[in-house]
């Protein structure tokens, strides 16, 4: 289990890494920091997102690059069906023909 995490739940694999992630951990902190220091509403927006941000930067997991790559995987394999389809129509249509 080197390249996942768990938190009482499923594991997830890392998909951050790097300088992405040392940047979301100071990225986390400078902006709860800030929003502890800014006090209200927004305050609370900060500190929510930057304990996000902390999140992603200690697990190295991140949940949107996690759909969005799922969503990516899925186009391409839908391109790859598309293409085997189209050879197939073209080798009928040939076939038709002859």
């Amino acid at each position: 289990m080197d390249h996942q995490w768990q938190i009482n739940g499923p594991a997830y694999e890392r998909n951050v890494h790097g300088l992405e992630r040392a940047g979301s951990v100071i990225s986390g902190l400078l902006l709860t920091r800030h929003g502890l220091h800014r006090g209200g509403v927004l305050g609370i927006w900060d500190v929510g997102l930057g304990a996000a941000l902390l999140l992603r930067g200690l697990t190295g997991h991140c949940y949107v690059k996690e759909v969005l790559h799922d969503r990516r995987e899925a186009l391409h394999h839908l391109r790859a069906d598309l293409e085997r389809l189209q050879r197939a129509v073209d080798k009928l249509a040939r076939e038709g023909k002859a």
